[in-house]
């Protein structure tokens, strides 16, 4: 019940809902997963971009005024699932790039 919660509240005005981070964070992933495992060298574009957007998620949880607001209103939950969604992109981008290096190696092997 009370990670419904804080999936259905949005924490400030300029936040977005949890559940549109977390498909953010998933969407990035996934798509991240897919073209590394095509070309594993795009790790570095999708890890700078997971990054990038992480960091700035991770500023707006972690602002000096902001830090007490996100902890009334939504409380931690809020911030460690968001943290939550930021690893699983990075972890997705990891596993498609070593998919895609064990591929290859397969692939010049077996030639």
């Amino acid at each position: 019940m009370t990670v419904c919660v804080a999936l259905a509240r949005e924490v400030m005005n300029k936040d977005w809902l949890f559940w549109l981070v977390f498909l953010a964070f998933l969407a990035v992933g996934l798509i991240g997963m897919w073209v590394c495992r095509r070309r594993p060298t795009m790790i570095v574009l999708a890890l700078l971009f997971v990054a990038f957007a992480g960091g700035t998620q991770m500023m707006t949880l972690n602002h000096v005024y902001a830090d007490e607001t996100i902890s009334a209103r939504a409380g931690l939950r809020y911030v460690v699932l968001s943290y939550v969604a930021i690893v699983s992109s990075f972890i997705l981008i990891i596993v498609g790039t070593l998919q895609g290096r064990r591929r290859r190696r397969l692939d010049v092997a077996a030639r």
